[in-house]
């Protein structure tokens, strides 16, 4: 452990990884960094929306993983490296669908909960008002997609999930999409890698950063 410290690797590396992201694209990462470094603690930070990015800023993460603007990362000043595509649907449980009585237009939905996770940053910049909340929304809040995902599941509201997470569920009929004829609600986000643009070189979040730039390509 002494001669891997005296090497510059790190004993803790953090990384910030919104709750929305894929974790089977960074799983072989983590596996070639648990085998090439394997006294280096790893630490999974789960975020949501601005949370990721505020990390970073922080320097609380050295890395982070999030559905995020290259705008907003290039303003930001940070090093990215997109990390593959998310599309996000909406949904409900068969249940509340039937009681919502086939409606046509987003505001037809304003009578029923919608569930939303909380933003754990700060929400600055463009996370500085609800995504996706109409006015007079009935909503609950969430800490995390999991706990959202059971509530929409029981029928308890609709809202917003990452595809990869509710594949099962559509397809076993436990959750259907809610698709309106005037409205599109499902949307494609592009994952990004970010980082600080000058960090400190350090040998196990190069090695990091190398995997992502390797995924990419």
């Amino acid at each position: 452990m002494i001669r891997h410290f005296e090497k510059g690797q790190e004993e803790t590396i953090t990384i910030a990884v919104d709750s929305s992201t894929n974790l089977n694209a960074l799983t072989p990462i983590l596996c070639k960094l648990q085998t090439d470094f394997p006294e280096t603690r790893v630490v999974l930070r789960p975020e949501v929306l601005s949370g990721a990015i505020e990390a970073v800023k922080t320097e609380t993460a050295a890395i982070a993983i999030s559905p995020m603007s290259s705008i907003m990362l290039e303003e930001e000043g940070f090093d990215y490296i997109p990390f593959g595509t998310s599309t996000l649907r909406n949904v409900t449980s068969p249940s509340l669908w039937a009681q919502m009585g086939n409606p046509k237009r987003l505001s037809d939905l304003r009578r029923f909960h919608q569930v939303i996770a909380s933003d754990s940053g700060q929400a600055a910049g463009l996370f500085d008002r609800e995504i996706g909340v109409q006015k007079g929304q009935r909503r609950w809040y969430v800490s995390d997609l999991h706990t959202k995902k059971h509530l929409l599941i029981a029928g308890l509201g609709w809202g917003r999930l990452p595809e990869h997470m509710i594949a099962e569920e559509l397809k076993q009929g436990r959750l259907r999409e809610i698709d309106l004829p005037h409205t599109h609600l499902a949307f494609d986000v592009t994952i990004y890698a970010f980082r600080q643009s000058k960090p400190i070189v350090r040998a196990v979040a190069e090695l990091l950063w190398k995997e992502f730039k390797a995924y990419a390509t």
